[in-house]
């Protein structure tokens, strides 16, 4: 584009420059003319031949001038062209630049959801262990008593079994090592999906 801008810009000074000689020639066969009438009469088939000159030097200054013109459309297109060409390549590098900004946006937020579902996991990770451990201790330790929240289903449990153990008359060694690891397990269980969920 820049090329031919400059081409057309040669054309047009090589254009002119003609122009400027043509018109010039044009006033020395003018002069010539005025010498030639003044010389003699004998001289009227020059001017006649230098008169067909200058017309057709006109008429060839003319096609210049149309020349000349078509060539300063072509310039004004061209520029108009480039501008759009310079608007369309600004704004496709402002979108680039916003999407690049948004890409990096979104994978810094990834990164931190990441880093945060790990410290979740984590954190679930060790509280099960924790409890996992806890209730180990306990089911090792029978006569090791912690607190037991009223609604769980190993409180429940606890009640029914000191119930049955009152009206039963209690349970035999055996039966009641067996009812405190069914419970220990609905404990387990609970906690386990409780944690899932």
């Amino acid at each position: 584009m820049k090329q031919q801008f400059r081409q057309v810009n040669q054309t047009l000074a090589a254009e002119r420059q003609e122009k400027e000689d043509l018109e010039s020639k044009n006033s020395r066969v003018q002069e010539a003319l005025r010498l030639a009438n003044k010389q003699s009469v004998d001289s009227r088939r020059e001017q006649d031949s230098l008169t067909a000159r200058i017309v057709s030097m006109e008429e060839s200054l003319d096609i210049r001038n149309n020349k000349l013109k078509a060539a300063e459309d072509s310039i004004q297109l061209l520029r108009a062209q480039l501008n759009q060409y310079q608007h369309d390549f600004g704004n496709e590098r402002i979108a680039r630049e916003q999407i690049h900004q948004e890409s990096q946006e979104k994978g810094l937020k990834l990164e931190n959801l990441r880093k945060e579902n790990d410290e979740l996991k984590n954190m679930v990770q060790k509280y099960t262990e924790a409890q996992m451990q806890r209730l180990s201790s306990q089911y090792s330790n029978p006569n090791t008593t912690s607190p037991v929240s009223p609604t769980s289903p190993y409180h429940h449990g606890r009640d029914s079994m000191e119930e049955r153990r009152g009206l039963g008359g209690g349970l035999g060694g055996g039966e009641e090592e067996e009812e405190e690891g069914r419970l220990t397990t609905i404990v387990v269980v609970n906690i386990q999906h409780g944690i899932i969920q």
